[in-house]
């Protein structure tokens, strides 16, 4: 009886080699099953990202609530910070963003700079597309103080009481549901980390981003946006209690 090759080769003690077409198989079965991974894989980064920047805002909410301790148990009001905001337009001292000031020394930071990693979400990619200041990250610019986080005390196009602004902070009555910090891009509704409009930061109804509240839990949300609301263009960050759907899980007032 005759033997083939490959027999006669293991007989004679000599290394067995894929044929042409295993050696193709075995490559189409790698490129399916990285196929398969690599979505998967993607995924859990971007989950490991995200995890990270509610991290963050945990560590900051709590550096806040210190603040606020610390000052007669009230949040800052306008021109609290020390610095002052070079577009300001309304005498606010830009105190959302300029908040790192009074919040910096409790998480061991003495100098404000870019390399603040604690107040940086790793997916800021700006305001690009929509604004012609921010086209790199947020953190990365002097005028924001160097980060991707907003404090609950805008008013700067449409002045009101939505906000923390120098309130008592016990006296928030919903303090599960009153937002104290979050990602700069949930206070114009767009996403940094699951975007519908890609690149172009345009706002949107149910734009998902992390945002912690005064009770100290963060989560990641949906943000309520309605530019027909009133028949202006209101920005999310402005809405009243009343306005934004229970179903969104969080609220702009303090009562």
């Amino acid at each position: 009886m005759k033997m083939n090759m490959r027999t006669q080769n293991l007989r004679r003690g000599g290394r067995m080699a894929f044929t042409l077409i295993e050696l193709l198989v075995v490559i189409a079965v790698i490129a399916i099953l990285a196929a398969m991974l690599l979505p998967a894989l993607a995924k859990a980064k971007a989950s490991a990202v995200q995890t990270k920047c509610l991290n963050n805002l945990k560590e900051i909410n709590l550096a806040m609530v210190m603040y606020c301790g610390d000052s007669h148990d009230t949040t800052p009001g306008p021109n609290t910070a020390p610095l002052s905001d070079p577009f300001d337009e309304v005498g606010s001292g830009g105190i959302w963003w300029w908040y790192k000031e009074l919040v910096k020394g409790y998480v061991g930071i003495k100098q404000s700079s870019s390399n603040d990693f604690l107040f940086q979400c790793p997916m800021d990619r700006g305001w690009k597309g929509v604004s012609t200041y921010w086209v790199n990250p947020l953190y990365t610019y002097l005028d924001l103080d160097y980060g991707s986080y907003n404090y609950n005390g805008i008013n700067n196009s449409s002045p009101s009481t939505n906000n923390l602004l120098n309130i008592k902070l016990p006296e928030v009555r919903h303090p599960t549901r009153t937002w104290l910090m979050g990602e700069w891009c949930f206070t114009w509704a767009y996403s940094w980390h699951s975007s519908l409009t890609g690149a172009k930061n345009v706002s949107y109804n149910n734009a998902i981003a992390n945002v912690s509240f005064v009770d100290g839990h963060a989560s990641y949300i949906k943000a309520y946006y309605n530019p027909t609301a009133d028949g202006t263009t209101t920005p999310p960050f402005a809405y009243p209690t009343d306005e934004i759907p229970g179903s969104c899980g969080y609220q702009n007032a303090p009562n």
